[in-house]
């Protein structure tokens, strides 16, 4: 956790970051993802970012979820296997409406369940959706397809 409160207080001065890459980090662990959101608030400029791999989970998803709020120029937004469960997936489906200018969404080799994939009918600015390996069944898919 120590050496997530140190990238924290870099990102809080780092005010013109478009790219943030935090792949395969286990940011998850330990309250580290409840962290990052804190610090998500003080880049306000970010663009795209990638936490794929991280073992974030539902609590680190939730977390998560409210601090995409302010993030208004978020255009890239990769999740992939961080064991995102329905709970968690559910949180980041009512948050990302609020995302206007997201365009991409991978969140492919988790579980976010049926009430996600209904959520995304508010995401109207997507144009990539990664939902591979994610168990999607026939009654999900329909959702998806309207």
């Amino acid at each position: 956790r120590g050496c997530m409160s140190r990238l924290v207080n870099a990102l809080r001065t780092a005010t013109n970051l478009t790219v943030l890459e935090l792949g395969w980090n286990n940011i998850g662990k330990e309250g580290g993802a409840q962290v990052l959101a804190g610090a998500l608030a003080d880049c306000p400029s970010v663009t795209q970012l990638s936490l794929q791999f991280n073992g974030l989970g539902d609590s680190g998803t939730k977390a998560l979820s409210s601090a995409l709020t302010v993030c208004s120029q978020l255009q890239m937004l990769q999740l992939s296997s961080n064991s995102i469960q329905p709970t968690g997936a559910t949180a980041l489906g009512e948050a990302l409406p609020r995302c206007m200018n997201l365009r991409h969404l991978e969140i492919q080799r988790n579980a976010p369940g049926g009430r996600f994939v209904q959520l995304l009918h508010n995401c109207t600015a997507l144009t990539h959706l990664d939902l591979s390996r994610c168990g999607l069944d026939d009654e999900n898919i329909a959702h998806c397809a309207g």
